[in-house]
């Protein structure tokens, strides 16, 4: 699979990211194509699987949940990406500072690991579609954060996973927890490691 998706044009795109894994880019590379066939970033948000769906029930009710129509391995992807993202053992990263933010307002985690992994297609749509690599300091400026004052040797971290589909039980594990959390009503809830 490495020698198949070594010679593609989105390979070091996509491996630039601050975590890879060569199974997430081969799978990546597949889904999406070329990316030209999207017309905006929307557009590919919903591919993945990581866009918003509004409920409405007449004037009254308005609920947002993740869109159920969506290619599920880039999914799982995206959100295995994010669990790798949010562990505690890798460097801080924009996207944990993006997490951490949104968290401290009040959102869930589920919720905001959803929102991460929305960021995190918008980052690749936007680095596909300029072709140009990850550039951590753009985004972090972009974010407000200060530049990173350490210098690290390796900026990617290689995931070691065999395969793709253990994502499923990790949101069902957070799930889970959310509705323990909402149930113990606003005591917080230490959630296992």
């Amino acid at each position: 699979m490495q020698r198949i998706s070594a010679g593609h044009r989105y390979t070091p795109i996509i491996e630039s990211l601050p975590v890879k894994s060569p199974i997430w880019t081969a799978t990546l590379i597949a889904v999406i194509g070329d990316v030209s066939r999207f017309r905006n970033c929307a557009e590919f948000h919903a591919y993945l699987g990581w866009s918003p769906q509004v409920d409405r029930s007449g004037s009254s009710l308005d609920s947002s949940k993740l869109a159920k129509s969506c290619v599920r391995l880039s999914h799982k992807v995206f959100g295995q990406m994010v669990m790798i993202i949010l562990a505690p053992v890798i460097r801080t990263t924009a996207f944990r500072i993006y997490y951490q933010r949104l968290t401290a307002r009040g959102m869930r985690p589920a919720r905001a690991m959803g929102h991460v992994a929305g960021k995190l297609s918008a980052v690749l749509y936007s680095m596909l579609k300029t072709m140009t690599l990850y550039d951590e300091a753009k985004h972090r400026t972009e974010l407000g954060l200060p530049p990173r004052s350490e210098t690290f040797a390796q900026l990617t971290v290689a995931a070691p996973l065999d395969y793709i589909g253990s994502f499923d039980e990790d949101l069902e594990f957070l799930k889970d927890a959310v509705e323990s959390t909402e149930r113990q009503g606003d005591r917080a809830v230490k959630l296992p490691r």
